[in-house]
């Protein structure tokens, strides 16, 4: 769900939401089923933003901490994406212009249109209006596939291993995934552990979509 749809209880859902919601589970399964550059750092992210609800998200979007600190090796068109479709969405949740800053603006347009398109109210409305259709969202899709030196020539979904973390042993909401399985011991005995899904309560995922919405 998106950070908008989480946090404001009775808000009409529309296509912003839906366009957002494709970005997690892009984000998910990514982090899932491929490797990145620190995936000791998977385990927290997923329980941030699919248990952290309103802040969690919009926080994520707006700093993008982890974005900053991991890439995906042999892979860089992907980063970019995250990047950009981050940077795309966290507009919504990013402080709207005053009143006081749409008239200095409009001021400013009535003189030099090339001076308004470099102030914040310009910019805060146009990425606003990217969100209007999904005409953007499909451009940095394009962008991202057109070059395919960006991307492995061999490169299949792989469930990935995490090491444990005895902190993280709650529901990961609406993923159908449980951290306790999740980081569950492999047979081997060492301190990694292999993604599983939560067959045990995937009955309570209805629950847990059911108090979240």
């Amino acid at each position: 769900m998106s950070a908008s749809l989480t946090g404001r209880m009775g808000r009409l859902h529309d296509h912003k939401d839906d366009l957002e919601s494709s970005f997690y589970t892009l984000l998910w399964v990514t982090l899932m089923y491929s490797d990145c550059s620190k995936p000791e750092k998977v385990p927290s992210l997923l329980r941030s933003i699919f248990e952290g609800g309103f802040l969690a998200k919009a926080d994520f979007l707006k700093g993008r901490t982890f974005l900053d600190r991991v890439s995906f090796p042999g892979r860089g068109a992907l980063h970019t994406l995250f990047d950009e479709l981050a940077q795309m969405f966290a507009v919504r949740y990013e402080q709207a212009p005053t009143k006081q800053d749409r008239d200095r603006a409009s001021r400013i347009n009535s003189y030099s249109t090339e001076y308004y398109e470099t102030t914040s109210v310009y910019k805060y409305d146009k990425r606003m209006s990217s969100l209007n259709t999904h005409a953007a969202i499909i451009d940095l899709f394009e962008a991202a596939l057109r070059d395919r030196s960006q991307w492995p020539p061999n490169d299949p979904a792989v469930k990935q291993r995490f090491h444990h973390d005895p902190v993280l042993h709650e529901l990961v909401t609406k993923s159908g995934w449980n951290t306790t399985l999740f980081v569950e011991q492999l047979e081997s005995g060492d301190d990694e552990m292999e993604a599983q899904p939560n067959r045990e309560n995937e009955v309570d995922d209805c629950h847990s979509l059911r108090w979240e919405l």
